[in-house]
């Protein structure tokens, strides 16, 4: 969970995320916390974090929760489905 504050928020993810997480893989979930939310976007990301602005230039000072998917690192080309011949 994080909170905008004047309609934006920067969250940084933990040292360890940063650590094993393939960047350019990067998806962003978003959900607001609250009635009055004109919308929320992701308009930044990189390995340290991600920004975040309500649409539609709203100053809106509520929580949202957020989840972050990546390819981890040294897996980018990993094929979960493979021949029984190969290891």
């Amino acid at each position: 969970t994080a909170k905008l504050e004047g309609g934006k928020s920067y969250v940084v993810f933990p040292d360890h995320f940063q650590l094993v997480s393939d960047a350019s893989s990067m998806t962003v979930l978003l959900t607001p916390l609250s009635g009055e939310s004109k919308g929320m976007a992701v308009i930044e990301k990189t390995p340290e974090g991600f920004e975040v602005v309500e649409l539609m230039g709203g100053k809106g000072n509520y929580e949202f929760e957020w989840s972050v998917k990546c390819v981890r690192k040294g897996h980018e080309d990993y094929q979960p489905i493979r021949p029984k011949t190969q290891n």
